[in-house]
């Protein structure tokens, strides 16, 4: 089912947020070794969306059941749908990717208004 969110301007707090579950992993080598012995791993996401092409958020991933995860971005991104794909990078190298299955909760969702102020300078300079 595709659900559209019409809400006002670029920048509201429906429009973002900091959790991604992923279906199956596609490794290009194997999965990070610290995430099968830790159970979490930090690293570099970037997902499909045209004006964020050479951008990188911080995340932890942490295993939710046989090969997908769950993806906790350090910040808030916007205009994440399911169908789209996560990367995975550690530096410069490529770990692997995932389809997003789905997302968690939005900033609105959550309450946290306020605190995504913080991330609009940086967000308004990549999304312009």
């Amino acid at each position: 089912m595709c659900m559209m969110l019409q809400v006002p301007g670029t920048d509201h707090p429906a429009l973002f947020i900091t959790t991604i579950f992923t279906e199956d992993c596609h490794w290009i080598n194997k999965p990070p070794r610290n995430l099968l012995t830790d159970q979490t791993y930090d690293c570099e996401f970037k997902y499909q969306h045209a004006s964020l092409s050479k951008r990188r958020i911080n995340c932890t991933l942490t295993p939710s059941g046989g090969n997908s995860v769950i993806v906790s971005l350090d910040q808030p991104v916007r205009s994440v749908c399911e169908g789209q794909f996560a990367v995975f990078y550690d530096g410069d190298k490529c770990l692997g990717s995932a389809k997003i299955q789905n997302t968690g909760p939005s900033m609105y969702t959550l309450g946290e208004r306020k605190r995504l102020t913080q991330y609009l300078d940086v967000a308004e300079a990549c999304y312009s």
